[in-house]
């Protein structure tokens, strides 16, 4: 039987995947495209432009979005595919502008030639042009060098644009910034003493018309900043989510609520990219600009804001080494806090139940004072730095103005001069003291870099430098080959695990608590990976088949059911869009859940709560096992399906197990009702598997049975 694992995309109906599938032929990868396709956020089940990029990144191919008219397209720009008004999508192969001649093609039409007169009038004027990177011919077994903080980089390189604009922009503001004190010191020292009005109003004009500028290009550059922000934003966020659903199940974080903590404080990041900070450490370098005016002015007067500023700077350095351990113990404190609030909410009932509330309550209430105490340092530190700061700087504006009056004295600076001088020396010392009262964002700043960037670098289930296969079709053999397993951290769980099932055969996995039974399961999913031998699937490693792939063809449904808020039908469907209700209907029955739906006036609307909390354990596994048979997999493989069902429900399991046909059924039971569907019994014991028999009257497996006693 020929399957496909994207069921949910209409290829027929979907333009941009038949051009993405131009594409990789033309470029002759090996990479499927439902491997390029699977994960990706598709819209209404059709490509967006913006996944389709990201379907091209995948392919190991460069890609850029664009506004061009056909005739502006050279040969390094093809080809591209065209974005039509009428919402459809094809690829250009060539353009002659001379002949007024574009050679365009589709997976279903073929390429062929047609007007470019005729083309522009249905074309959209935005293209995807696509380019071979110079890694795609590289082998499989080179892997990229992982860069620190390449993740960051790559969200930002596409923006370089707009911060080039920012910085000229940034320059114009701090130019006009030296308006007002220039006007100041000429009103001063020209205007007042000869009473020239005429040139006061010309001054007057030109400093209105500097800062009508100046207030332009502010709002501008605030605005530039902001959408390059969101933006960046955007990118990063998606890139995580992305990567967090990719990880290997071994290199997933252990504590779930530091997990979660940690990834809370990438909105520090986002807060760094707003336009107050970055338009703050723009300035900063324009310090020395306003230093050169002071000089020009008055240089014997430099010395005082130069000094201060640097003195200042100095002590900010002291305090940032004990200040960043401060925040990496709040952090951390914070991170345990969540993890217990966290498991507190999850085990909610069984704290009722064991009347352990003034135990949580008392361990509740020290992270909060230990964390507290932290906060409280790091503020302090903080407040020392932000004051120390602000006194100096003013101590600087007394000592100018105490210099500056015996500079007069002299007749080596005017008042105007001195005027001025404070107003720049103003606008000097602000970027110091905004960057150092940032100090604290900057320290979580970096933090939440470095832990994204560690997270960014975990094991990913794809590789950009694997091409996985993707079968034609599964028969639903399975071979382990010499197994061997244990979880991190641990003692091996399985050991030398040697099994052949064949194609439609039905197996049932026996053995007692922690005997790796799941375990063995987990592994046919490619969940987790063997540390040594390997498992096939007709005759293929696992690990050579795409992930997506292999999972449609196996139906799991584990122990713990887990199911996500929303109603029935959503939980059915995960993963699975473009399911007819007919199919939907058929898999409901098929997992009893029939009479329970019809009787409720929701039906397969029936909001099914947080984790299913408005359903019973029975209603749960029923609905795992609904969306395991939904697929309509090959393989079926099932962890304890009936524990908490009651006898209807479990009959009417084996009655569905029983009429299923050509598919591969491997159960994990204590049930001897559920045994008695097998046509083999493997027993596992302490990692190994103790006995193999083709029913559960033989000798040895029945002495197996008695001792874990099967109900």
């Amino acid at each position: 039987m020929s399957l496909t694992y994207r069921d949910d995309v209409d290829r027929q109906n979907d333009p941009l995947i038949q051009c993405l599938e131009e594409i990789t032929q033309y470029f002759r990868l090996d990479t499927k495209v439902e491997t390029l396709l699977a994960g990706l956020p598709l819209s209404e089940k059709k490509l967006l432009p913006s996944d389709f990029q990201r379907a091209m990144t995948r392919a190991g191919l460069e890609s850029t979005l664009s506004e061009q008219t056909l005739s502006s397209l050279s040969a390094s720009d093809l080809p591209a595919v065209l974005l039509m008004l009428n919402d459809t999508a094809m690829v250009v192969y060539q353009v002659d502008v001379k002949d007024g001649i574009a050679v365009v093609g589709t997976t279903e039409s073929g390429r062929k030639k047609v007007s470019l007169q005729q083309l522009e009038g249905v074309y959209s004027g935005c293209l995807i042009s696509v380019d071979s990177t110079p890694d795609v011919q590289q082998p499989l077994t080179e892997e990229k060098p992982s860069n620190a903080y390449g993740w960051f980089r790559e969200a930002i390189v596409p923006y370089w644009g707009t911060y080039r604009d920012v910085l000229l922009a940034s320059l114009m503001v701090n130019l006009f910034a030296l308006v007002s004190p220039l006007f100041v010191m000429n009103v001063y020292d020209r205007v007042v003493p000869n009473q020239a009005y005429e040139t006061l109003w010309m001054l007057v004009a030109g400093v209105l018309i500097a800062f009508s500028f100046d207030f332009a290009i502010k709002l501008i550059r605030a605005s530039a900043i902001d959408h390059a922000g969101k933006q960046i934003d955007i990118r990063l966020s998606s890139r995580l989510l992305e990567k967090i659903l990719g990880l290997k199940l071994s290199a997933r974080p252990g504590a779930t609520g530091s997990f979660m903590n940690n990834l809370a404080e990438f909105d520090s990041i986002r807060q760094f990219l707003t336009s107050a900070t970055i338009l703050t450490l723009i300035d900063l370098p324009f310090v020395f600009l306003f230093l050169a005016l002071i000089t020009w002015i008055a240089p014997v007067l430099v010395v005082i804001p130069l000094s201060c500023m640097l003195l200042a700077a100095a002590i900010a350095y002291f305090i940032n080494s004990p200040l960043q351990k401060a925040i990496e113990s709040s952090q951390q404190m914070s991170c345990q806090r969540q993890s217990f609030l966290l498991e507190t909410l999850l085990g909610l009932e069984a704290i009722k139940t064991s009347s352990a509330e003034g135990q949580y309550q008392y361990h509740w209430e020290r992270f909060n004072q230990k964390l507290a105490e932290l906060n409280l340092k790091v503020r302090k530190l903080q407040l020392y730095s932000n004051q120390t700061a602000t006194f100096i700087l003013q101590t600087g504006t007394i000592l100018i103005i105490s210099t500056g009056v015996y500079l007069i004295g002299s007749g080596a600076l005017s008042m105007g001069g001195l005027i001025a001088v404070m107003m720049i020396s103003g606008r000097c010392t602000a970027p110091v003291i905004q960057s150092i009262g940032l100090l604290n964002q900057f320290q979580r700043t970096r933090q939440a870099m470095d832990y994204t960037d560690s997270l960014m670098k975990l094991p990913q289930e794809r590789t950009d430098n694997k091409h996985f296969l993707v079968p034609e079709q599964c028969r639903g053999k399975i071979r382990f080959d010499h197994i061997c397993f244990s979880y991190p951290d641990s003692p091996p769980l399985l050991k030398d695990i040697s099994l052949d099932i064949q194609s439609g055969e039905r197996v049932a996995i026996l053995g007692r608590m922690g005997s790796g039974k799941s375990t063995l399961l987990q592994l046919i999913m490619g969940l987790w990976e063997s540390s040594d031998g390997h498992i096939c699937l007709d005759d293929v490693d696992i690990r050579q088949i795409d992930p997506a792939f292999l999972r449609s063809q196996v139906g799991y449904v584990p122990q713990t059911i887990t199911l996500f808020s929303g109603s029935i039908r959503d939980n059915l469907l995960m993963g699975r869009q473009g399911i007819s209700d007919e199919s939907l209907i058929h898999a409901v029955k098929q997992a009893g859940l029939g009479s329970m739906l019809s009787a409720h006036p929701l039906g397969l609307d029936f909001q099914v709560g947080e984790a299913g909390r408005n359903l019973s354990g029975g209603q749960i596994q029923s609905i795992g096992l609904a969306r395991a048979l939904l697929g309509d997999p090959t393989i079926l493989v099932l962890d304890e399906p009936s524990s908490a069902m009651d006898n209807r429900a479990e009959a009417q399991l084996i009655k569905t197990l029983s009429e299923l046909k050509n598919k591969t059924l491997l159960i994990v039971t204590h049930k001897k009702s559920l045994v008695d569907v097998a046509d083999k019994v493997i027993v596992l014991e302490q990692g190994r598997v103790a006995g193999i028999k083709d029913s559960l009257e033989s000798t040895s497996v029945k002495m197996h049975s008695k001792e874990m006693e099967l109900a």
